[in-house]
């Protein structure tokens, strides 16, 4: 049975405020299990490079220093949001907290692409762009943040992705992997746009 976004009737543990779920359908017990495993292998990823900042700060700091060795950052974050969302009060934190340093490391990375003076192409989607999955989770918490963060994806969207299709599309030895990142770029802002537009439950029912 679905319900509104922020709705007080939702029940589903994994994603706050989405759906009602009977939470002994079978489908619904395997999804939520892969879902806790892919946020495991999520949670381990980004304790790995916890530690790796940490205990290699030179190395941390030499690929922060470039726009082509800091474009895998962004994943890392986007990665702290989608495993964490729906673990409580601790989860809220970590989403939180990884919405911000991905904010962040948006601002740092085009600071460094206009110092180096490097055009966009898909390698700049993860740190930029990709804070649109990061606005999703926010927005589940709290809906003001989610819409400041979008509105960044849609608006760097407009700007980026057209200079990156048209590289891609002259660049004859572009490879398959870097295709496939051109084409998730409009799929992360069209699908945070989607989510995050979705009317409160207090907007659609204002008699309850």
């Amino acid at each position: 049975k679905e319900v509104n976004f922020h709705s007080s009737q939702c029940n589903f543990p994994e994603f706050p405020g989405c759906y009602f779920c009977d939470t002994f359908d079978h489908w619904y017990q395997v999804a939520t299990k892969f879902h806790t495993i892919c946020s495991y292998v999520g949670g381990l990823s980004v304790a790995l490079y916890a530690a790796k900042a940490m205990l290699f700060g030179r190395v941390f700091i030499d690929e922060m220093s470039s726009p082509t060795t800091a474009s895998p950052a962004g994943l890392i974050f986007m990665t702290m949001a989608l495993a964490f969302t729906g673990k409580g009060a601790a989860g809220a934190v970590a989403v939180f907290v990884a919405s911000f340093l991905h904010l962040a490391l948006l601002l740092w990375f085009i600071y460094m692409s206009l110092a180096y003076q490097t055009m966009p192409d898909p390698s700049w989607f993860p740190n930029t762009i990709g804070i649109g999955l990061c606005a999703v989770k926010v927005w589940f918490y709290n809906p003001l943040c989610g819409h400041f963060l979008i509105a960044m994806t849609l608006m760097l969207t407009f700007l980026y992705y057209p200079i990156s299709l048209i590289r891609v599309a002259l660049n004859e030895k572009m490879s398959s992997t870097i295709c496939w990142m051109q084409m998730i770029c409009p799929a992360i802002s069209l699908y945070s746009l989607a989510i995050v537009m979705q009317p409160s439950f207090k907007e659609e029912r204002p008699d309850i």
